[in-house]
């Protein structure tokens, strides 16, 4: 039935069908839904629509007029040639409103919608052709989807046609199908100017010069069509597991596969655990992982308590087909159904067996995936023996229940294995980051800033906030070269005898609006990505390097919480708001360590760029003005830092690495060095976390049920039985009952004959730690608000808005609480649950991007460098099967140090004693370490002892031990408790380091991983195992 609604537009009744799991059947809902006929065809130039006449510009979604034809896929087509399409030598395409709502998965939808958005020489538009009145399709009652997809897509093409004739243009419109049968299923001989074509005999027609474009057909048509034999059982159908999933009999959760034991384990975290019963599901073994593949929501069925299983024990080596498990037998289960695939491109390799037996275009080839925990991939393709030494992108396309493999097809290449830009784009392929210019949608929303008319505050917005210009000393203190300068601090002695403490953090939010273009590219991206030798900012660099960041001499918009403490630096007023800044003075670290270390002011002149132009007097003033100011902050933030650590506040130490590249070369590295740890960095620190703690005490007065906060909970005994049994080696007891309990009994855990034992188990404790990760208060009870490794009630991020969204959250809802901005405009709880989970996922990911970075130059490095470099301490921390696993602080390495061989030999003494080499014998695991046997003798290495290693690189890096007998440690203390780096180095499953990541101002500078290298970078397999 059609209603006329008046001005062009029509209404009809619509039925809409839905299945009920609840009520096991089809819910029938009637809907309005309306038609117009003044929906545009988005043809340039077009006389027939009002939207088009005058062209228009190409960026706002046109078809451009110079196209010979248009092109129309229909739902298959689209499915399932979506690389195809985003090719950019596919221009001039419709994209109809019924084909991209047919497309069943959700990631090929959003892709989907993404062509509309993408570059203007696309020229791709989508058509509502269900909402306008001439190409509206009815479905017939008992019409099957997709006949009357086709139809939709068949009448559309027709009123094209006609349009562009009516308009006075003989372009012709072109339907594509999935394949050349599909075309009896169209009737395109009634209507002149349109043709239907299969996507190949389209790709061969209008692109036979674009080669990468053909082989991308074949590649996914080969993928297509390929299986191979093999048996699993058959996924149980969603549909029929919605009774089970809700009783428990059938559990749901994320599956891990261990990266180490990648062959033989997985595990799922339940989502909706049996009451009652907590931990981990086993999966054991291929069979009854039944095709699932890393990160899937897969559907488990517990096997029966019999055929339970301990999870491994040990390091397997390359070719071991199993290994001893542990005692402690855990819930074990078989995999009966995917739920949802994890749809994302993979980073592979060709095989040198996959080269040699590539004969033609029908032969199949397997692919290696770079992450080890993907199975490999079939693919079809002619370039395997030209590729064999590249890296290349594939995507999963199915498993078939009689394939042994995946399917998959190749996608496109990256580069040559071990160029570095190669291995760099790996890295963000792997890790899920989508690295893409911000669009000119975007920048059109910001400043415009030039070298002649550089941006400055506005007077009237500058008489709304609290201008600081006058009275106030504001400096920086940040890294060398650091551009997107985030805050600023200041403090001044007041008249009473106190003393006023304010910390001044970009204000961000008054230029990144809700709902803005910005805003919603800032969310997606979540966090700005820093690698070793790059970042990728998450603002444009108009406002991260420029608008927003706190450089000296320039005026600012800043959000400052300023305190007014009294003589014993308790808190007597709070206030917070929008002020006005200028930075004076721009430092470095080490320039504010030379003030407070009060080295000569001729030395602080070239240290710090603000004081070179100064006259002596003026020097002298300025200096003595600026020393105070930096004495006066490491006093306070030492009593603040002093005062948490009396309520519990957790110190974790480590090694965090700087890779030094060669003056000519970025591919040259000269040297792996250990960041100095300086006063001043501990000072900065808690600065930044005594803002953020205030910050959030405030959002939680002011938003108990919708505040975002940092939660941080206890560690679990389970994930400390490394911890503890390494602090026992030398006697010292883990005390876990709450976080004062556990930093005074880290504290106590110093070895005066060896300095570096205090430090290895500080590290080490770090992996008892479970993740920090932002929440939205209203999920959790007001007593899991605590962070428990920083020893606070509250917490948040407030600090650093130009480089984390989480932040710019918080400055919106600080505003709001003070009554400055609008309290409408901020996320209820659900959607801020929704967002917290993003940026927890995004901030976790930038983290392992970094980590993978800094490991591949690591593993560039020693495959650089030769002789006495390589050769090492390294420090025992865990004990396994076939060895040890070391740490090397000179380096930031952790690793396996095998004792065993793959024959069974072990490592014993050289018969001239010159060395150690490979020879018949035993090894036995102790409590305390490891107990080697051999012809001639034995010898024992203890947890924490000290042995003489080598750093190799042949086709991977590994350790190698150049000595049976344990070195006698150094002494004499080279560094102060307070000099250790406020770092910890991560380890490399992606299991376990996801619980490393507190935060920036939390000790969380975590550069230090193992990121799976392939081939040449083959590290990250054997550099280290999860404690």
């Amino acid at each position: 039935m059609t209603f006329e609604c008046g001005f062009g537009v029509a209404a009809r009744e619509k039925e809409i069908r839905f299945s009920s799991f609840r009520r096991r059947g089809t819910v029938s809902v009637v809907r309005e839904h309306y038609l117009r006929d003044d929906i545009s065809c988005k043809v340039e130039f077009c006389p027939l629509c009002t939207n088009c006449k005058a062209g228009g510009k190409l960026s706002e979604g046109l078809l451009g007029a110079g196209c010979s034809h248009y092109i129309m896929p229909d739902v298959s087509a689209l499915g399932e040639y979506m690389e195809i399409f985003e090719n950019p030598a596919m221009s001039g395409l419709i994209m109809l409103q019924t084909v991209v709502a047919g497309i069943k998965s959700r990631r090929h939808r959003s892709r989907a919608l993404g062509l509309v958005t993408s570059p203007p020489h696309k020229h791709c538009v989508m058509f509502s052709n269900e909402h306008h009145i001439e190409t509206y399709t009815e479905r017939d009652e008992e019409e099957a989807l997709p006949q009357w997809q086709r139809r939709s897509v068949m009448n559309a093409a027709v009123w094209y046609v006609n349009h562009l004739e009516a308009g006075g243009s003989e372009r012709a419109v072109i339907i594509l199908t999935k394949t050349p049968e599909d075309y009896y299923l169209y009737n395109p001989a009634r209507t002149k100017r349109l043709m239907v074509m299969s996507v190949g005999d389209y790709v061969k027609a209008f692109c036979s010069e674009q080669r990468d474009l053909l082989l991308l057909y074949e590649s996914i048509t080969a993928s297509l069509q390929d299986s191979s034999h093999c048996t699993y059982d058959e996924h149980i159908s969603v549909s029929s597991l919605s009774k089970e999933l809700t009783t428990g009999e059938i559990i749901q959760g994320i599956i891990r596969v261990n990266k180490f034991r990648y062959k033989d384990e997985a595990f799922v975290s339940p989502v909706n655990h049996p009451p009652g019963w907590e931990g981990d599901i086993l999966i054991h073994g291929p069979t009854n992982r039944n095709r699932a593949i890393h990160d899937d929501l897969v559907a488990v069925r517990l096997l029966p308590k019999s055929e339970w299983r301990g999870r491994g024990s040990i390091l397997p080596q390359d070719g071991d087909d199993g290994a001893s498990e542990s005692a402690d037998v855990m819930a074990t289960g078989q995999v009966v159904a995917i739920l949802e695939r994890r749809p994302r491109e993979y980073v592979a390799s060709f095989t040198q067996e996959s080269a040699e037996h590539s004969r033609g275009w029908s032969e199949r080839v397997l692919v290696c995936p770079y992450d080890v925990r993907i199975p490999k991939i079939r693919i079809s393709t002619r370039q395997s023996e030209e590729l064999k030494n590249h890296r290349i992108v594939v995507c999963i396309d199915s498993w078939p229940g009689d394939s042994q493999y995946p399917i998959g097809h190749f996608v496109r290449t990256i580069g040559p294995i071990g160029d570095i830009d190669t291995e760099t784009s790996t890295l963000l392929i792997e890790h899920g980051i989508s690295i893409t210019p911000f669009s000119k949608a975007v920048l059109d929303e910001l400043p415009v800033v030039t070298m002649e008319t550089p941006w400055d505050v506005d007077p009237e917005e500058v008489r709304s906030r609290w201008d600081l210009r006058p009275t106030h000393l504001v400096f920086s203190i940040d890294p060398v070269g650091c551009e997107d300068v985030d805050d600023a601090l200041s403090v001044r002695y007041l008249k009473d005898g106190g003393v006023e403490l304010g910390v001044h953090i970009s204000d961000v939010s008054y230029f990144v609006k809700p709902g803005s273009l910005t805003d919603a590219e800032a969310q997606r991206r979540s966090t700005t990505v820093y690698l070793a030798d790059r970042r990728y900012d998450m603002l444009p660099g108009v406002l991260s390097a420029n608008v927003c960041s706190l450089l000296s001499n320039v005026n600012r918009y800043a959000v400052s919480t300023i305190w007014e403490l009294d003589k014993d630096l308790i808190v007597t007023k709070v206030w917070y708001g929008r002020t006005v800044i200028r930075s004076a003075y721009k430092m470095t670290y080490e320039a504010a360590q030379a003030l407070f270390d009060g080295v000569p002011m001729e030395t602080l002149r070239t240290m710090v760029p603000e004081l070179r132009d100064k006259s002596p007097d003026q020097l002298q003033d300025k200096v003595r003005e600026l020393r105070q100011a930096v004495n006066s902050l490491v006093t306070i933030a030492g009593m603040l830092k002093d005062r948490r650590f009396q309520q519990g506040g957790v110190e974790l130490e480590g090694i965090e690495i700087k890779v030094h590249f060669g003056d000519r070369d970025q591919n040259e590295i000269d040297d792996l060095i250990p960041k100095e740890g300086l006063r001043v960095h501990e000072t900065v620190a808690e600065c930044m976390i005594f803002a953020n703690h205030w910050v959030a005490k405030k959002l939680w007065e002011s938003f108990p049920t919708n505040s975002l906060l940092r939660y941080h909970p206890p560690p679990s005994r389970g994930n400390a039985v490394s911890l503890i049994r390494l602090a026992a080696s030398k006697g010292f007891v883990i005390d876990l009952s709450s976080n004062k309990s556990f930093a005074d009994s880290l504290d106590m855990c110093v070895d005066k004959n060896d300095p570096s034992v205090n430090m290895i188990i500080r590290s080490m404790a770090v992996f008892a730690m479970k993740p920090a990760e932002y929440v939205c208060t209203g999920t959790l009870s007001p007593e899991e608000f605590a962070h428990y490794g920083l020893g606070l009630d509250f917490y948040t991020h407030f600090t650093s808005p130009i480089r984390r969204y989480a932040d710019v959250v918080v400055h919106r809802q600080l505003l709001s609480a003070m009554s400055v901005e609008n309290r409408s405009s901020l996320p209820p709880c659900n959607e801020l649950k929704h967002m917290c989970d993003h940026m927890n996922k995004q901030h976790n990911t930038a983290k392992f991007a970094q980590m993978a970075s800094t490991e591949l130059y690591q593993c560039l490095y020693f495959a650089q460098k030769r002789g006495d470099r390589c050769l090492c301490d390294a420090v025992i921390y865990d004990v396994r099967a076939y060895g040890v696993m070391v740490m090397v602080p000179r380096y930031g390495l952790r690793g396996p140090l095998r004792l065993r061989g793959k024959t069974g030999q072990v490592v014993c003494p050289s018969s001239d004693g010159s060395g150690v080499e490979f020879g018949t014998g035993t090894l036995e695991m102790t409590q305390t370490g490891v107990k080697v046997r051999y012809e001639g003798g034995e010898y024992q290495l203890n947890l924490l002892d000290h042995v003489k290693n080598k750093v190799a690189h042949a086709a991977s890096l590994e350790f190698q031990l150049l000595s049976t007998t344990p070195v006698v440690p150094e002494t004499k203390q080279t560094t102060s408790k307070n000099e250790l780096v406020k770092s910890v180095t991560a380890e490399t499953s992606l299991n376990y380091s996801a619980q490393h990541h507190i935060g920036d101002e939390e000790n969380a500078s975590f550069t230090q991983s193992s990121a799976s290298l392939y081939l040449l970078l083959h590290q990250l397999y054997t550099l280290s195992l999860a404690p």
